[in-house]
């Protein structure tokens, strides 16, 4: 066999396995080597920015489609190996670019509501929705990333706080509770 068809052949079946497997891994298991952990979950706001164009998917995207379209060209158009070579770098860079420019836009597409943080809530107005003892925990209701969540509380005045009392987040005391106190009309 001709050396230039065994290079195309193992660059298509490599390039083409290993974003197949990649795509099982993401879709049965959620694992997602491109976006640093689970696929569910939402890559922070560096990462996006820094999104580069070398990555798993767009290195094994280029060695696929510069496989394929060698084999093409070089096989069954009979293009000679250097213009083969020419026309399957071309394929595979192109294909390399759109891929990575589809999954920036992707990356694009996360809901507010997968980043949020207790300390976003800090000075804004919330209603309590379950009642806050004054010794005890209570949860209120704030619009936080565009989405009403509900946060657990303490009250900072210690003092008996009911249902449907409007509150100010005044600071976060552990990792999921903050304080708050009466807002004064």
């Amino acid at each position: 066999m001709d050396p230039i068809l065994v290079d195309y052949w193992t660059c298509a079946v490599v390039g083409t396995l290993a974003l197949l497997l990649q795509l099982a891994m993401s879709v049965l298991f959620g694992i997602d080597q491109d976006m640093g952990g689970p696929s569910g979950g939402a890559p922070d706001e560096a990462s996006a920015i820094d999104f580069k164009l070398v990555s798993f998917y767009t290195v094994f995207a280029f060695l696929m489609m510069f496989g394929w379209a060698g084999l093409a060209s070089y096989q069954q158009l009979s293009f000679s190996p250097a213009m083969s070579v020419v026309i399957a770098t071309g394929v595979g860079a192109v294909s390399m670019f759109l891929l990575a420019g589809l999954l920036r836009v992707l990356t694009g597409f996360t809901s507010p509501g997968d980043t949020f943080s207790v300390a976003d809530t800090v000075q804004k107005i919330g209603v309590v929705y379950q009642r806050i003892p004054s010794d005890g925990e209570g949860i209120i209701q704030i619009t936080a990333g565009g989405l009403l969540r509900e946060v657990r509380s303490i009250s900072a005045s210690r003092e008996v706080l009911e249902s449907g009392c409007e509150v100010i987040v005044t600071r976060v005391v552990e990792q999921d509770v903050v304080e708050v106190k009466p807002k004064v009309s």
